[in-house]
């Protein structure tokens, strides 16, 4: 059997141990040069990443506990955002959306790639999200790029659009 305690200072080091990992983490979420976010079970933002925030036109955290109708979306995309993240929890299945988004007088259509995120007692938490601006031919995303990514985002081929 384990010796499950511990001293006051080997405490005091694995919390700074594990503070500073999560600090270390969250700067890996924030550098990825993609939109990155997480929803709760009730479709509210838990999570976003600096890009997410950005590209919402939002001060850092601005969607924290806030949905997709909260966030000035057209209330059928919501709509549809939010049907997708229940069938998402309820399946346990991801979706691929090719959605419009608008930005000011344009419209912009995405890729979002969503996952159920599954915690450690095997349930569904919530979503995962990955956003993917979907332009015309050349994009950040495309070419050699996405050639060496093949596979990596759920399986999910983003240049071709088939899983």
């Amino acid at each position: 059997m384990n010796n499950v305690s511990l001293s006051y200072e080997a405490m005091q080091q694995k919390i700074q141990e594990l503070e500073e990992r999560n600090s270390f983490l969250e700067n890996v979420l924030d550098t990825i040069p993609l939109n990155i976010f997480v929803k709760d079970n009730e479709s509210r933002y838990c999570y976003t990443n600096k890009i997410c925030d950005k590209m919402n036109g939002v001060e850092r955290g601005g969607l924290l506990g806030k949905s997709d109708f909260d966030r000035n979306t057209p209330t059928e995309i919501a709509q549809s955002f939010q049907d997708d993240d229940s069938m998402i929890i309820n399946t346990r299945t991801g979706s691929r959306l090719l959605t419009p988004e608008y930005c000011g007088d344009k419209v912009r259509y995405y890729n979002i790639l969503k996952e159920p995120l599954i915690d450690n007692s095997d349930k569904v938490a919530g979503v995962l999200g990955v956003v993917v601006e979907a332009m015309a031919n050349e994009t950040p995303y495309s070419s050699a790029i996405l050639e060496n990514c093949e596979g990596m985002f759920f399986d999910y081929n983003i240049a071709t659009g088939k899983s």
